[in-house]
Parts: C-alpha cells; structure tokens; sequence
C-alpha cells in the first residue's frame, strides 16, 4: 500500500484534502453517532448472539469503524472510478451540506 501523503496518487490526495477541510462540528458528529454504531451492534450482539438485525447501511458503517484502513480503501477505490469532475461535484456538494 502506498503511503498515504504520496502526493502522486490523486485520490489519495483529494481525500486528504477533503477530508482535512472539514468543519469541527462534522468531527464530533462522526465520533458521536461511531460510539452510537458501536452500541447498537454490541446491545445486538449481546442480545441475539448476530448482527443480523442492522441494515446492509449500519454493517457499512459498523466495517469502517472497526476497520478504517479497509473501508478507506474501498472508498478510495470506488472515488478512482470517478472522473475529476465527478469528484469535483461530489466534493462541491457535501461541502454546501457542511456549511461552506
């Protein structure tokens, strides 16, 4: 795997740089509704022994807290898919969601 600040993958840099423009408040709500992930799976997994009950959206979400460096390269491999301009969009568009 490459380094991660090799500046000669450009999307490992665009995710780099979108990722590092985004707001405090989008941090916290990430770390918050992680811990609330991990709580649903464990009060899950404690009560009928699977995780069966999440959505294929929630066992998503619940892969990428457990393992990050997996689901970022999932994502990186599905945003090296995207054109420039897809990206672009892509990133013009969440930003108006974060406020900018």
């Amino acid at each position: 795997m490459a380094d991660e600040r090799d500046d000669s993958d450009p999307i490992r840099k665009w995710v780099r740089e979108f990722l590092g423009g985004r707001p405090e408040w989008s941090r916290e709500e990430g770390r918050r509704r992680d811990e609330e992930m991990m709580a649903k799976a464990y009060a899950l997994w404690e009560a009928t022994g699977t995780l069966e009950g999440l959505s294929e959206m929630e066992l998503f979400n619940l892969y990428g807290i457990l393992y990050p460096e997996e689901t970022r390269e999932i994502l990186m491999n599905k945003l090296a898919e995207l054109s420039p301009e897809e990206r672009a969009k892509l990133k013009a568009n969440i930003r108006k969601i974060w406020g900018h």
